[in-house]
């Protein structure tokens, strides 16, 4: 979750990293599955990106993590 500067990871529900960060994004280009750094490579599957126009309040958060482990877990 990425809310007015402050990112905060999770991997099954638990806190995994926060930090407070500045992200520069550009319009034209929408990038899945690289690192931060650039890297474009990562050993990692995808299987469904769910995108929000906020940050999700811990509740919503909580009932998509829900609907998502319930569909592909």
């Amino acid at each position: 979750i990425f809310d007015t500067g402050d990112l905060t990871h999770y991997k099954d529900g638990t806190v995994i990293d926060t930090r407070s960060r500045r992200l520069t994004t550009v319009a034209d280009d929408f990038i899945i599955g690289a690192e931060l750094d650039g890297n474009p490579h990562v050993d990692m599957s995808v299987s469904a990106v769910v995108i929000y126009d906020r940050a999700l309040t811990e509740t919503e958060r909580q009932a998509v993590e829900s609907y998502l482990t319930g569909k592909y877990l």
